[in-house]
């Protein structure tokens, strides 16, 4: 299998920022550093292809044509939430309609939540909930592949910001990934 991690934003699109003491951290820093610690899992078992691997600019655009021109059998494209300093948990978005990675994104949430302690799960959801409406990464590529966009933890929560920070998080975040993929 064939799998295009995308760490969002990145370059001149840094994201939301959070704040632990005084350290400023960037949401495209955030993600990048998950997403390198999902691929330690996935890429014992199967390909997998970057859409960035540092702090630069690549369009949306450009993240659906890696995935095509790379003919991948799935997509997962990398965030932190940001809301109210209380708001905690992972989301993931699906394009509305695809019923394949509804299914995916849902696997992924059950076994996270088996295999991290104090995880917190807020659903898998169509990308018409997320504040955008749609998310075009997810609409690009509906009936094509699994496509998912995993909104990791809140960046404006300290505790799931530390979550995230850690080593462990991404890691099991990576193993559910595989599991979900491999029970599909």
């Amino acid at each position: 299998m064939l799998i295009v991690l995308d760490p969002g934003h990145g370059g001149k699109a840094p994201g939301a920022v959070g704040v632990l003491g005084s350290t400023r951290h960037r949401e495209s820093d955030v993600a990048l550093l998950i997403a390198r610690r999902i691929k330690e899992p996935l890429a014992r078992r199967h390909k997998v292809v970057w859409t960035r691997t540092s702090d630069e600019n690549v369009t949306l655009k450009a993240r659906v044509e890696i995935a095509e021109a790379n003919n991948a059998d799935a997509f997962i494209s990398v965030h932190m939430n940001a809301g109210p300093a209380q708001a905690r948990g992972c989301e993931i978005y699906y394009a509305e309609g695809d019923a394949e990675s509804m299914r995916f994104a849902t696997r992924i949430l059950t076994r996270v939540a088996a295999i991290y302690p104090g995880f917190v799960s807020r659903g898998a959801k169509p990308d018409w909930k997320s504040q955008h409406k749609s998310l075009y990464v997810l609409q690009r590529q509906k009936g094509r592949r699994l496509a998912v966009l995993i909104e990791a933890a809140f960046i404006s929560n300290k505790a799931d910001l530390e979550m995230a920070l850690g080593p462990q998080y991404g890691l099991a975040l990576g193993e559910a990934i595989l599991g979900a993929l491999e029970a599909a």
